[in-house]
C-alpha cells in the first residue's frame, strides 16, 4: 500500500510539473493577432499591393538599407529596481540586426527611458495599454515597451494600419524575460509582425494544405507564402534538436513537415533563425517607398544629440560625456576601450601604445592625473566618442544635462550641422568658424580606414563654411565624418542608406 501511495504521489507530482511546464510554455507564445475583421481585410489589401509590386517587379533587389530607429521604454518598480537593463536591451537589438541581415532592414537605438511605475510593472494589455503607451509613444520611431510580464504572452506587436483610440500603432510590448539572453528570439519575431508578416501557422485566411502541387492553396491560405511549409502550430512540438515531434495531418490526411527554423513560427526559440525569401520580400516592401506610411517614414527626430571631444597632449582636467549608445570597437590596429557600461573614471597616470579611441555607452570622466602625451614617439591620438544613434541631421552638441569642462589648450567645439543623416548619395556640412582656421574633413569606415577626403587641409576664413559631399560610390553602411580644425578633431557618425 505504501508503495502504491508513493507511486500515486509521484504520478501526481509528474502531472503537476507537466501542467506547470505547459503553462510556462504557453506564456512564451506571441500575443499578436488580428483584433477585428476590418484589420484582417486591411491586411489582405496591403498584401495584394505587395503581390502586385512583386508581379510587376517594382521592387528590384537592392542593398540600400532602411534604418529603423528604435526607442526602448523599460518599466521598473517605483523604487527603480527590477526590469531589463539597458545593456541587455541593446544586445537584443544587436541580435535583431543579425536576424535581419538578409533583409534591407537595419535597426539603431533612437532614444531610451526608464518608467518607474509599480502599476505597469506586471502589465495587463487588456486594461493598461493606453496608460503605458499613449503619452510616451515617439511618433517617428519603433517603440519597444519592456515590462516584467504580460498575461500568457512573451510580447505582441501591431500590424501596419492597426488603430488605437488616441495613439499610433508603431509599438511593440515585450516581457523582459523573453529578450534578456541570446537564446530568446521573440523580439525578432515581433518585429516580423511589425513589418506585416503573419505567423507561419496563421488560419485567418483558411487552413493551409501541405501539398505544393495540384490542389495547393498556399497563396490564399495560411500565411499566404508558398515558400514556407504548411505549419500546424509548433508550440511544445519541437525538441532541443529542432526536430518537429508532432503527428498532425492536414485536411487531406497528409502529415505536416514544418520549417522549425522559421522566425515567424512557434518553434523552440533557439531554433528560430531563418526567414523565407517571400517573408524577406514582404518586409522589404513594407518599409519601401511603396509600403506602409506608418513604417516607411520612421526617422527619429527625437534622437539624442552626439557629444565628441578630441583631447590634446598632456591633458589634466575633467570631461564628461553623457549617456549614449555604443556602436562597438572603433578600429583594428588601434588600442580600443569599448563597451563601457557605466561611468568610468580614467585616472591612469600614463597610457602607452598607439592611438586610443574611447567609445562610451554611458559616460567617460577624465580626472586630474590622467595623462596621454600625443607628442611622444610611442603615443598617438586620443579621441572620445559618444553617439546616441546616428543622428537626424542635428548639429553636434552635448545633450541637456551633460557637463563639459574645457581642458588646457582646448578650444570650444565649433557649431556644425551635417544633413541629411542618414543620407542616400550626398550630405551637406555647414561649419561655423569663429576664427580663421586650417580645416580638413575626412570620411572613415567603421574599422577606421580612410575612405574619402571631403576637404583637403586648407586655410578657411572666419564665418560659415558650406560643403557638399557626394558619397555615391560608398556602400550602404555606417561611417564617421571627422572635421579637423586647427588640430582639433570632431567626429560624427553618418549612415549611408
Amino acid at each position: 500500500m505504501k508503495r502504491y501511495n508513493n507511486i500515486k504521489r509521484a504520478l501526481w507530482l509528474w502531472s503537476a510539473l507537466l501542467m506547470l511546464s505547459i503553462q510556462v510554455n504557453a506564456q512564451q507564445e506571441c500575443g499578436t493577432k488580428f483584433n477585428s475583421q476590418q484589420e484582417t481585410n486591411n491586411w489582405l489589401l496591403r498584401h495584394q499591393q505587395y503581390e502586385i509590386a512583386q508581379a510587376n517587379k517594382l521592387l528590384s533587389p537592392t542593398t540600400i538599407y532602411k534604418w529603423i530607429p528604435v526607442a526602448f521604454h523599460i518599466v521598473r518598480m517605483s523604487n527603480g529596481t527590477g526590469g531589463l537593463s539597458l545593456s541587455d536591451a541593446r544586445l537584443a537589438l544587436e541580435r535583431c540586426n543579425t536576424a535581419y541581415a538578409n533583409t534591407n532592414i537595419r535597426f539603431y537605438e533612437c532614444n531610451s527611458e526608464f518608467i518607474n511605475v509599480d502599476s505597469l510593472y506586471d502589465f495587463n494589455d487588456a486594461t493598461e495599454e493606453a496608460a503605458l503607451v499613449s503619452s510616451r509613444l515617439l511618433v517617428d520611431a519603433a517603440n519597444v515597451f519592456i515590462v516584467n510580464s504580460i498575461p500568457a504572452a512573451c510580447g505582441y506587436a501591431n500590424f501596419p494600419g492597426a488603430t488605437h483610440p488616441g495613439y499610433a500603432n508603431n509599438f511593440i510590448v515585450m516581457d523582459f524575460h523573453c529578450m534578456n539572453n541570446a537564446s530568446q528570439t521573440s523580439l525578432q519575431h515581433e518585429f516580423g509582425h511589425f513589418f506585416d508578416v503573419v505567423h507561419t501557422h496563421e488560419t485567418a485566411f483558411g487552413a493551409e494544405l501541405v501539398t505544393r502541387s495540384t490542389g495547393a492553396n498556399c497563396s490564399t491560405a495560411g500565411d499566404r507564402f508558398c515558400d514556407t511549409p504548411a505549419d500546424p502550430g509548433l508550440g511544445n512540438l519541437v525538441n532541443a534538436s529542432c526536430q518537429y515531434t508532432g503527428t498532425a495531418t492536414d485536411a487531406n490526411g497528409v502529415a505536416y513537415t514544418p520549417d522549425t527554423s522559421n522566425i515567424m513560427s512557434y518553434s523552440h526559440k533557439p531554433c528560430r533563425v531563418n526567414w523565407s525569401q517571400e517573408q524577406i520580400n514582404k518586409m522589404n516592401f513594407t518599409v519601401s517607398d511603396l509600403g506602409s506610411a506608418d513604417r516607411k517614414n520612421l526617422s527619429c527626430t527625437n534622437c539624442l544629440q552626439a557629444a565628441v571631444t578630441s583631447l590634446p597632449e598632456n591633458l589634466g582636467g575633467i570631461y564628461i560625456l553623457g549617456e549614449f549608445y555604443t556602436y562597438g570597437p572603433y578600429s583594428t590596429g588601434k588600442k580600443v576601450l569599448s563597451q563601457i557600461t557605466s561611468n568610468v573614471n580614467l585616472n591612469t597616470a600614463v597610457i602607452a601604445g598607439s592611438d586610443l579611441k574611447l567609445i562610451a555607452t554611458t559616460s567617460i570622466t577624465f580626472l586630474p592625473g590622467f595623462n596621454f602625451d600625443a607628442a611622444t614617439a610611442q603615443l598617438g591620438e586620443l579621441t572620445a566618442i559618444a553617439d546616441a544613434c546616428g543622428g537626424a541631421g542635428n548639429k553636434t552638441a552635448a545633450p541637456e544635462g551633460t557637463q563639459q569642462v574645457a581642458l588646457p589648450g582646448q578650444h570650444a567645439a565649433p557649431e556644425y550641422t551635417l544633413y541629411p543623416n542618414p543620407f542616400n548619395n550626398t550630405f551637406n556640412l555647414d561649419i561655423h568658424l569663429t576664427e580663421d582656421a586650417a580645416v580638413s574633413v575626412t570620411v572613415y569606415d567603421i574599422v577606421g580606414k580612410v575612405v574619402d577626403k571631403v576637404l583637403q587641409p586648407q586655410l578657411k576664413q572666419k564665418g560659415l563654411l558650406q560643403l557638399q559631399y557626394n558619397g555615391e560610390r560608398l556602400a550602404p553602411d555606417i561611417y564617421f565624418c571627422t572635421i579637423e580644425i586647427n588640430g582639433q578633431r570632431y567626429t560624427k557618425k553618418i549612415i549611408k542608406m
